[in-house]
């Protein structure tokens, strides 16, 4: 195996007007010798359980491109939110197809909130994420699916020893699993995240 060697430009804006703020990043990789990995149908397993032979190697070159973009703004005096979508488009030169592990066009939206001197901190997550098409079949990669997840949560400070936290995650008990949350190769079964749970924490500073 060689190291990888990239060659990368970055391009960073931010903007801020009143009580709103735009970041804007993106970056463009082109990468030498990128290690990636594929799956190897011609050698047997050494033994009869395992689910195949996977081969490190070096991609020639590979490219990677992407961008974030991040809108902040004050709502009110104690509300706020918070907007981000980023993308990263990455590409095997060499086989002509997507490289492998990237994942898809993913949105977020945090609606918070501070309240009573900050003790009472409410929070709404929103987050989308699309379908990805763009998989390594030489890697053993399938599509994944979209999803749209909804979660909350209320943190509360009683005093400066004591806080606690109540959060729900998956609020809609979607049915889900990341692109980069992937089982070994022999089995078709998805690797799914949790639905829908409760989560009750209660910190005590000493």
């Amino acid at each position: 195996m060689r190291l990888g060697k990239n060659n990368q430009v970055d391009l960073s804006i931010n903007y801020s007007s009143g009580s709103a703020q735009l970041q804007l990043t993106g970056f463009a990789s082109l990468i030498n010798d990128y290690i990636s990995s594929e799956i190897r149908d011609d050698i047997p397993p050494k033994m009869p359980s395992a689910p195949g032979v996977r081969q490190y190697t070096n991609i020639k070159q590979a490219q990677l491109i992407g961008f974030e973009a991040v809108y902040l703004q004050k709502l009110t005096a104690r509300l706020q939110h918070r907007l981000s979508l980023a993308y990263t488009h990455g590409e095997n030169k060499d086989s002509n197809e997507p490289l492998a592990e990237i994942p898809p066009l993913d949105f977020r939206y945090v609606l918070s909130g501070r309240y009573f001197n900050n003790r009472l901190r409410p929070q709404l997550n929103l987050r989308h994420a699309w379908q990805q098409k763009r998989v390594a079949l030489s890697y053993g990669e399938s599509s994944t699916p979209a999803f749209t997840l909804l979660d909350a949560s209320i943190n509360y400070q009683f005093n400066k020893f004591i806080e606690s936290n109540l959060a729900i995650h998956n609020i809609l008990d979607k049915t889900y699993y990341e692109h980069l949350s992937r089982s070994v190769k022999g089995s078709s079964e998805a690797i799914y995240a949790p639905g829908r749970s409760f989560v009750f924490t209660l910190v005590v500073y000493l």
